[in-house]
């Protein structure tokens, strides 16, 4: 039962208990088994039980609380749609009609929409810091993990349901966005995106390439270090055959412009907005607020949010997950 309909038998009770002392204790409701008595407990068990029911009433009239992750998707729903057409229609305002996508508004007013916004780049450069600056804003709702829908095959092949069943719920007016760091450096990705939505905003975000891949190189370090796998020392995967090594993946990803090419057939250079990492590190705030005037977001980011962590480990103490990427991904 909820706390008013608790309160409210409370004084319930009380009255009761003061009424019993009217009269100089002329009434006794334990002892006696008149038609007084029987009337007065009759009216005390009624008016409880009027009580009760209308703290349930009032419990159930309670809106829901706003679901805090996206809701599991049923692919049997959707699975002929999805094998037919990965892509269906949008709906409005960004969301896929309820009969296609297999998943219906929220009864609090909340409901999962599309991305118009997704943070497509680079691996390593600062995009797990810029997504969650965006989440301090009221507008944006952020998805809690990356998706990999346009770059995995396994993920794209369930179809846009099931994109949209992994995206957060929003209140109306929110903005939702993604971040996916793969997407940038897959040859596939553009085209898959653009025919999902055209006008669709992509955050970037860059920093010095040859730092890049040296903090590329030292999460997959480590990571082969914690399962006790074996490594390469760097110099063997810059270098092959006496030259630079260009199916070296991490160095590939930080061919900025070899990349840039393929999203620039598909996206106009005004629906990319560049972000420059190693200026985020430093002065987050200037850079947040580039982002937001890109957006088109109300202002509401100001340099108290940011002015205590500055370019050092005072990071820590803001962003949550293991010590160890931070440091990968903001100091190196």
């Amino acid at each position: 039962m909820g706390e008013c309909g608790l309160e409210m038998m409370a004084r319930h009770r009380d009255g009761l208990a003061a009424g019993a002392g009217v009269g100089g204790g002329s009434f006794d409701a334990g002892s006696g088994s008149g038609p007084l008595a029987r009337l007065k407990s009759s009216r005390v068990g009624t008016s409880v039980m009027a009580a009760f029911l209308f703290g349930l009433l009032f419990f159930a009239m309670q809106s829901p609380p706003v679901p805090s992750s996206p809701m599991a998707y049923s692919s049997s729903s959707s699975s002929s749609s999805s094998s037919s057409s990965p892509l269906p229609p949008l709906g409005d305002n960004g969301t896929v009609a309820a009969a296609a996508a297999g998943v219906a508004p929220h009864p609090n007013g909340t409901a999962q929409r599309l991305p118009s916004i997704v943070i497509i780049g680079v691996r390593k450069g600062g995009t797990r810091a810029l997504i969650e600056m965006l989440s301090l804003h009221s507008v944006v709702a952020a998805a809690e993990n990356e998706v990999h829908f346009f770059d995995w095959e396994s993920h794209f092949q369930k179809g846009l349901p099931w994109y949209l069943s992994q995206m957060p719920y929003a209140r109306p007016g929110q903005l939702t966005v993604e971040k996916t760091p793969a997407y940038f450096t897959s040859s596939k990705v553009p085209r898959r995106l653009h025919q999902m939505n055209p006008d669709v905003k992509l955050l970037l975000i860059l920093r010095d390439p040859t730092e890049r891949v040296l903090s590329d190189y030292t999460q997959v370090f480590y990571n082969r270090l914690l399962k006790h796998k074996r490594h390469q020392p760097i110099e063997e995967v810059l270098v092959k055959d006496g030259e630079v090594n260009l199916g070296y993946k991490a160095l590939n990803r930080s061919l900025y412009y070899v990349h840039m090419q393929n999203w620039l057939r598909y996206f106009p250079l005004g629906s990319i907005h560049v972000v420059d990492g190693d200026a985020l590190i430093r002065d987050p705030f200037p850079e947040v607020k580039r982002v937001e005037r890109f957006l088109q977001l109300p202002p509401q980011i100001d340099a108290t949010c940011y002015s205590h962590m500055s370019g050092s480990a005072e990071w820590l103490k803001f962003w949550s997950g293991p010590v160890w990427i931070l440091l990968l991904e903001v100091h190196i």
